[in-house]
């Protein structure tokens, strides 16, 4: 399973939309059934994180998986590894981890 590379984000980022296409072979895979849809993070200090996404457009043919960002969920600067684990009816996948970054803010006067 392959994903889209990841907008640029920072500390404390809320409202952003992580969208990840689940592919296999170059072709999206059909999320209908699907009872695990979940984003596994680590952060760049270990700290694992799990953030449950949701199919963006139901029953999910296309694959596209969403998951807003909340208060906490961007807590540290630098590069984290991003994973999908996905269940479906045919069994259960781990996606190739995905390197990104999260930038610090500047410090307020």
């Amino acid at each position: 399973m392959a994903f889209e590379t990841i907008v640029e984000l920072h500390v404390g980022d809320t409202g952003t939309k992580l969208r990840r296409t689940v592919k296999d072979g170059g072709l999206p895979v059909d999320l209908t059934g699907a009872t695990v849809t979940d984003f596994l993070a680590t952060t760049p200090k270990g700290v694992a994180k799990k953030w449950t996404a949701s199919i963006l457009t139901p029953p999910g043919l296309d694959g596209i998986l969403q998951y807003v960002t909340l208060a906490g969920d961007l807590s540290e600067d630098g590069e984290w590894q991003l994973q999908v684990h996905l269940t479906l009816p045919t069994g259960d996948w781990h996606s190739a981890r995905e390197v990104f970054k999260v930038e610090a803010n500047l410090k307020e006067p």
